[in-house]
């Protein structure tokens, strides 16, 4: 049996395998999209319409009320977006305090023989702590002015 060429130098077997592969590759990114996005868009687009409706009849029935209560929203919105980017800079700091420990925890084991052989333990174990220690300040920093924007946010 003589094998069809398809102009292009590649036999039929060799394109349906990298397209089957093309298209595998394809619906695992869009999973690992969908994870990411998950019911977040739709989530998104029924609270907008609530926050509008809501504004919207409130605006209707008592128009002199939804004006002053229409007051603090200004100020919510900026309040929250300092928390959503101190939410992602501490996670962010969070991730790299991790992965510098788990490094360094992961260079010391891989060498324990060496590490215990000279002595070494406690060495180890203040470059780990000290390593942790800078990142926590900061996280600890973080953490009470999110916590403390948040109060003031459900305050408001």
């Amino acid at each position: 049996m003589q094998k069809i060429g398809l102009g292009c130098g590649h036999d039929r077997n060799y394109i349906l395998s990298t397209s089957l592969q093309l298209t595998v590759l394809f619906f695992r990114d869009l999973n690992k999209l969908e994870d990411g996005i998950g019911e977040k868009v739709v989530l998104y687009v029924h609270f907008i319409g609530a926050f509008l409706g809501s504004l919207i009849l409130a605006l209707v029935k008592g128009w002199e009320l939804a004006l002053i209560c229409l007051i603090s929203l200004p100020v919510t919105a900026i309040i929250m977006g300092i928390v959503a980017f101190l939410s992602a800079k501490l996670s962010k700091n969070e991730l790299d305090a991790y992965a510098k420990a788990g490094s360094i925890a992961e260079e010391v084991l891989g060498s324990i023989r060496t590490v215990v052989a000279f002595g070494g333990e406690k060495k180890e174990i203040e470059r780990l702590v000290k390593s942790k220690s800078h990142k926590q300040r900061k996280t600890l920093l973080y953490r009470v002015i999110h916590t403390n924007l948040t109060k003031i946010n459900l305050f408001l």
